[in-house]
């Protein structure tokens, strides 16, 4: 069986990118492959259907720490403090109603404001 190689995108090297939904498996590879591009990565994730597990090794990987947050997207103020600063914003962020989350709340997350208002 072969090493796995994780590929290079250009146009990233020195950005700061923000993952949402980084614990996942699609985030947790975009994380990887955006490391390896170097480019300076936070990971936001609220551990509801992801795993920190997914993130472990990038550094080995990739030679490159990403920086992981433990947050909700719904949490607008949290998401006000973190986010100033971001060159490129990757949304995989997975609302499941199967979970509980319903129309309201899904709506509400579309149609969040940044910063949040007064």
């Amino acid at each position: 069986m072969s090493e796995l190689v994780l590929p290079r995108v250009d146009g990233v090297q020195g950005a700061r990118c923000f993952v949402t939904g980084a614990a996942g498996f699609i985030g947790s590879s975009l994380v990887r492959v955006l490391a390896n591009s170097g480019a300076d990565v936070v990971a936001y994730d609220n551990l509801a259907t992801g795993h920190a597990e997914n993130l472990a090794g990038v550094r080995e990987e990739t030679g490159r720490e990403a920086r992981f947050i433990h947050g909700d997207v719904r949490d607008r103020e949290r998401l006000a403090r973190v986010l100033p600063g971001a060159d490129l914003v990757f949304h995989l962020t997975v609302l499941l109603r199967s979970r509980g989350l319903g129309w309201p709340q899904l709506r509400e997350t579309l149609h969040a404001r940044f910063p949040p208002e007064p």
